[in-house]
């Protein structure tokens, strides 16, 4: 069996490493210049359920939960090959009792959290100078550093063919059409190239929602964990190396030059030390209309396959596992009658 695969981020790269390791030949198909070079390259990396909480829908969170321990799968797999920048996730929010409903949701649900008081949260983050006095610890999520994780699934994945530049442009039945006409067949076309996807196919129920990643130093090292308040998200490692996540404002891009300097400074009041940062980065996520992910054959279309979903990074090892599966001809899984494409396809 002969299968192509069409994006080469987190999801695709997800996809092929389970194809690979079923013993599927596979050809991934990569529109940049190598794997994980669009959104994948614009995610902060956040693996847990910390930035979940009161008003997050419940079944969306249980999915999460269980795609959260494919993860640990997949470190068991990888060893030291799965890219670790910090272990755990400090979160808090506008008010103690905020943060307190914060833990208490997530003990409701089955997270492992904790609840750490200032002295706590200083053992763990000494070198934070505005320390709340509460703080949910939420120590088995992870920065992780998706292009790295894309490479190293692939690095893993023998048998699959990357080919980058491959731009795809059409659908056959069977086949990927690229920009110079080239027809790139098999016995199953595996769409998992995020927000180009709805290029592709426009009559699929997939929004855009931009993402805003901001990299820069500062003075001082940190323990590389995720430290969430409420004027930034961000982590610092050993290094000085800062990595941002941002809302695109109302205004657009052209809010981003403002939006980087409240940054700089809100990090920089935290962390009692100089936050110098880059110009940020904008990257497209595709987010469904219902929020549930899109993974199965599109109706109609024999041999198509889909696998799109926000937030990839979280889901991308039970996408490509359900994905899989669709190719296959079968899942064990109850719920992928939930997952698959509720919509209409134009091809």
């Amino acid at each position: 069996m002969r299968v192509v695969v069409v994006g080469a981020g987190i999801v695709g790269a997800s996809v092929a490493w389970h194809l690979a390791r079923a013993g599927v030949a596979v050809e991934l198909l990569e529109a940049g210049a190598g794997p994980a070079q669009g959104v994948t390259a614009r995610a902060f990396g956040w693996v847990g359920l910390g930035a979940q909480g009161p008003g997050d829908d419940p079944e969306l969170f249980a999915l999460r939960l269980r795609a959260v321990a494919e993860h640990a799968r997949w470190r068991r797999t990888l060893g030291e090959r799965y890219p670790v920048s910090g272990q755990g996730a400090l979160v808090w929010r506008s008010s103690e009792a905020e943060t307190r409903a914060l833990i208490d949701w997530h003990r409701a649900r089955g997270s492992q959290v904790e609840a750490r008081g200032r002295s706590g949260i200083v053992a763990l983050e000494p070198g934070l100078r505005e320390v709340p006095e509460l703080a949910a610890w939420f120590p088995q999520d992870v920065a992780s550093e998706p292009p790295a994780l894309a490479r190293a699934l692939l690095a893993d994945a023998p048998g699959v063919v990357l080919r980058s530049g491959a731009r795809v442009v059409a659908l056959e039945e069977g086949a990927a059409v690229l920009t110079d006409g080239a027809r790139v067949a098999g016995d199953a076309v595996v769409l998992a190239n995020g927000a180009a996807a709805v290029e592709l196919l426009p009559g699929l129920d997939v929004s855009l929602s931009p993402a805003v990643l901001i990299e820069g130093r500062a003075e001082t090292g940190g323990s590389g964990r995720i430290l969430c308040g409420p004027e930034f998200e961000a982590r610092v490692g050993p290094d000085g190396r800062v990595v941002l996540a941002e809302w695109l404002p109302p205004e657009g891009e052209a809010a981003l030059p403002g939006l980087a300097r409240a940054a700089e400074g809100a990090l920089s009041r935290a962390l009692g030390a100089g936050v110098v940062l880059q110009p940020p980065r904008v990257g497209e996520r595709p987010v469904t209309g219902d929020g549930w992910p899109m993974v199965g054959p599109l109706p109609g279309h024999p041999g198509l396959v889909l696998a799109v979903a926000h937030p990839g990074v979280i889901l991308s090892p039970f996408l490509g596992r359900l994905a899989v599966a669709a190719v296959l001809g079968g899942t064990s899984d109850p719920e992928m009658e939930k997952f698959r494409p509720r919509c209409r396809i134009i091809i």
